[in-house]
């Protein structure tokens, strides 16, 4: 085209190839001025082709007039492109796209990645013998300060579309994901990072927040639902710690020991009793009663009842003031109390005091 305004592009220069082969064309029609119309099957678009008869007379405004009388409201080219139309030479084998919808836009969903193990529980753990060790469940994820816990990839909102009939196409909005936190968690300042504010045991809840855990807390028992806890931190069992079960932490507090294993860098307190159990602690052991244990500490080991049948051997001293000492074998270097020491029906006991277990 010599000299004359250069319409809008054709079909072929704007769409692929791909997309050409996927749409459809509608059955054909003559409108005003002898120009043939085609809408796509999806109604996203319009074309105009020049036929033998068609009249270079013909307005832009007899086109419109024509295209609104079937409907076509949206999307329209601008009045000098159709007038492009009109007086150019061509557009007899190539189509001139008169009208174009907007495509809807899908979105994508807000994105959250974790950089600890927010499911460490497993079914258990393979032991060496080839055999699934069901107690052991997992390590415990430890965090230190400053260390980044989780990071998002923020939201790309959906945008619906439109047809050359004006009519909206609806599409799924994309879903965004809120980083929530409490205690012991920190947002960066663009709200897209979460970093630990102090040391200790990540989590995330049900609720969606993340937390830091200074103290890690069970719910219950120790059982086969947590497996073996092991935490460089303190911890707290709002329950029992049953038979072959091992926590391992700093300072740690329990309802009871019912046959497990203690190993504690710091004090131990125990509010119910010690049965059939053993503990390894480098602090202060307290509890109401010690019945058949093994007990090795470098503090002391308070009771508040009795020691029944019982190992200890502690740097510190072993105090059972208002309680009794029955048949159980005590080493402790600061010395022993108790109300009463062995009784007529028991295996005696032995106890050495001023001697260090530990030294030795």
């Amino acid at each position: 085209v010599t000299n004359e305004k250069q319409p809008q592009e054709t079909l072929s220069e704007n769409m692929s190839e791909d997309t050409q082969k996927k749409v459809a064309l509608l059955a054909p029609e003559i409108i005003e001025g002898g120009i043939k119309l085609e809408i796509f099957n999806n109604f996203m678009a319009a074309l105009l082709t020049k036929t033998d008869e068609f009249d270079q007379k013909v307005t832009v405004t007899q086109i419109k007039q024509a295209l609104f009388a079937k409907g076509i409201v949206a999307g329209i080219v601008a009045d000098e492109m159709i007038e492009g139309f009109i007086t150019s030479s061509g557009f007899k084998s190539k189509a001139f796209r008169i009208a174009q919808g907007i495509s809807p836009v899908k979105g994508k969903d807000a994105i959250i990645k974790f950089f600890f193990d927010r499911d460490y529980l497993k079914a258990g753990e393979l032991t060496n013998e080839g055999v699934i060790d069901f107690k052991d469940r997992g390590e415990m994820p430890f965090v230190e300060l400053g260390t980044k816990l989780a990071e998002k990839t923020p939201i790309k909102e959906s945008r619906n579309g439109k047809n050359i009939y004006g009519e909206t196409i609806e599409i799924t909005p994309a879903i965004d994901i809120e980083l929530k936190i409490e205690k012991g968690a920190q947002l960066s300042d663009d709200g897209l990072k979460i970093f630990a504010e102090v040391q200790g045991f990540p989590v995330h809840k049900m609720s969606g927040h993340i937390a830091v855990y200074q103290e890690y807390s069970t719910e219950g028992d120790v059982d086969y639902e947590t497996g073996h806890i092991n935490y460089d931190g303190n911890i707290n069992v709002n329950g029992r710690i049953k038979s072959g079960f091992k926590v391992k932490g700093n300072n740690i507090q329990a309802m009871a020991l019912d046959g497990g294993t203690i190993t504690a860098d710091g004090n131990i307190n125990i509010a119910g009793g010690i049965n059939e159990g053993t503990i390894y602690s480098r602090g202060t052991i307290r509890a109401k009663f010690i019945h058949n244990s093994k007990l090795l500490c470098l503090g002391d080991v308070i009771i508040e009842k009795e020691i029944v049948d019982s190992d200890i051997e502690c740097s510190g001293k072993c105090v059972a003031e208002n309680g009794k000492l029955i048949s159980s074998r005590i080493t402790a270097k600061m010395g022993v109390q108790a109300k009463n020491i062995g009784n007529d029906m028991s295996e005696p006991n032995i106890i050495k005091v001023g001697h260090d277990i530990f030294t030795q």
